[in-house]
């Protein structure tokens, strides 16, 4: 470091407010950009691709099985509106479980626990 006595704690200051702004830099291109990203964006591309492959290729086909089905029934003299699905009593479907709470907050819920002044940033 150079300067005086007096300017090297400004320098200091400076040095460590540029690293942290690079290290700041750094972490949003990992979350952006990084290998996680990355793998959950290929999920994301195939869920989207199977979805749509369901949508075009499968759903009309069992649409028009169940419409066929409905025919049928109408010809019996059955109501296809009266048929709903059973559960037995007492059955509920089931719910994925929550993660617990941590406690810790990512930096973005921390940025707007600051912003909105519902809280101080760590």
């Amino acid at each position: 470091m150079g300067g005086t006595l007096e300017e090297r704690p400004d320098e200091l200051v400076l040095a460590l407010a540029q690293q942290q702004a690079a290290y700041g830099v750094l972490r949003g291109w990992e979350a952006t950009e990084g290998e996680e990203y990355g793998e959950g964006r290929e999920e994301y591309d195939r869920l989207a691709g199977e979805l749509e492959r369901l949508e075009g290729e499968v759903a009309p086909q069992l649409r028009a099985e169940i419409g066929e089905l409905e025919d049928a029934l109408r010809e019996r003299g059955g109501n296809p509106e009266e048929i709903t699905p059973s559960f037995p009593p007492g059955v509920t479907r089931p719910r994925p479980a929550t993660p617990p709470d941590t406690g810790t907050q990512g930096p973005l819920k921390r940025m707007w626990r600051w912003i909105s002044g519902t809280g101080v940033a760590e």
